[in-house]
């Protein structure tokens, strides 16, 4: 199975709660997480603290569930949200999201916009996000 990530989110959007992630890093830490995280509509301090510095078009790379996504397009804003997973853009078309679609960000056709990272932090522009990347 090529799409793993993906597959295990949208099981869960499907209904099976029984799915975790298993995440192991280099150091060894080891960590398992159930995937409710990615559909989780309240936000967590990190992202709370860094939305209302938020303006302007919003790229939200690595979208997964699309729990971004849609707490930005609920409020207006105009969010895109790219993943290298087809099916987390499935499950982020299914829950409503309206502008998501598959996309590796090595590609070099990304759109000039503010980034919305996955881990909660805002990236200031895009030529710092992909030197940071390639280095």
């Amino acid at each position: 199975m090529k799409d793993v990530f993906g597959q295990a989110l949208y099981n869960y959007w499907k209904g099976d709660r029984r799915t975790s992630q298993i995440i192991r890093r280099d150091d060894g830490l080891v960590t398992e997480f159930s995937q409710k995280f990615f559909f989780a509509k309240k936000f967590y301090p990190t992202e709370k603290a860094v939305t209302p510095l938020i303006k302007g078009k919003i790229l939200d790379v690595g979208c997964g569930a699309g729990r971004h996504v849609l707490h930005f397009q609920k409020r207006g804003f105009n969010i895109t949200g790219i993943d290298i997973s087809p099916l987390a853009i499935q499950a982020c078309k299914e829950r409503g999201c309206e502008k998501v679609q598959v996309m590796d960000i090595f590609q070099p056709h990304l759109p000039a916009t503010s980034l919305w990272a996955g881990n909660g932090r805002r990236l200031k522009s895009l030529s710092k996000a992909s030197s940071g990347i390639r280095k």
